[in-house]
């Protein structure tokens, strides 16, 4: 996402922040003139917090205390964790493309001032958007290379959701080396892929953990999402000899997983 279309999502995201603090000081406070001082107060502070402090505090404590560390899970721009790592996939892009679309599953849209608009207007119209754009999240230095998705409601809030980073097969890879989940990497998309990624499900709107910032709420069983997905790309004959690699304890925290990445081979593109 370019720096002028992050801007609007922003400035979108904030128009609906702004608002709601009105809303909630005009309830509370009176007379005009209190009501724009606690406004103007509180949305500084909660600015500041979420937006500045909170989110240096975090990415400070995760360099100091996780230098080394294979990472678990994708980070979003800020560097704060988001989705943890659960899904794997060999095959071409090809392969990937048709097996999700075999799936009944729809890619996401890129992230640019248009599509965050039309989300903007369908989840206020509460009107479908089966292509909607995914926020960046990070592995290997760079946000995702394809997202896809399965709407659950009419409207964009509730959805399965997958983001998949591309990483070239290489004899000898070693992938229990913290470099090869940090180091940004060149893909060539006409050798052999392997496709990592990050499934969840979004279950509405809220604030993010520690934070507070306005995102997407998501369900804290990601172990279930993995086996959906699984479940729907067996189902349609688009994967096989499936396997589980248990990288070590089971993940902790906002999610709940037992921390396996399950690994699938995607079936070949009959014509």
């Amino acid at each position: 996402m370019n720096f002028f279309a992050r801007s609007v999502q922003r400035i979108l995201i904030g128009i609906i922040v702004v608002f709601s603090f009105w809303y909630f000081v005009a309830q509370v406070v009176e007379g005009f003139r209190n009501q724009l001082l606690v406004f103007a107060g509180a949305l500084a502070l909660y600015l500041i917090l979420a937006y500045t402090l909170l989110p240096w505090l975090i990415h400070l404590g995760v360099f100091l205390f996780r230098r080394g560390r294979i990472p678990r899970y994708t980070h979003a721009g800020d560097g704060l964790l988001a989705d943890p790592v659960n899904l794997a996939f060999i095959g071409t892009e090809e392969e990937l493309l048709h097996a999700f679309a075999a799936a009944g599953w729809q890619k996401a849209d890129p992230l640019n001032v248009r599509s965050v608009w039309k989300m903007v207007i369908t989840f206020l119209s509460n009107q479908p958007y089966p292509n909607a754009p995914f926020s960046p999240l990070y592995l290997f230095a760079r946000w995702q290379d394809y997202g896809f998705q399965e709407p659950i409601t009419s409207g964009p809030q509730s959805r399965h959701h997958i983001r998949l980073w591309a990483v070239n097969i290489e004899e000898g890879m070693e992938i229990n080396d913290i470099f090869f989940w940090t180091k940004k990497r060149s893909v060539d998309m006409s050798r052999p892929l392997m496709w990592v990624g990050a499934g969840s499900k979004d279950i509405g709107f809220g604030f993010k953990r520690l934070t507070y910032q306005i995102s997407h709420a998501v369900d804290w069983n990601v172990d279930e999402e993995r086996e959906h997905i699984l479940g729907d790309l067996a189902r349609f004959g688009r994967i096989n000899r499936i396997e589980r690699i248990d990288p070590g304890a089971p993940v902790v925290g906002k999610h709940i997983s037992d921390g396996r990445i399950a690994v699938a081979a995607l079936c070949q593109v009959d014509f």
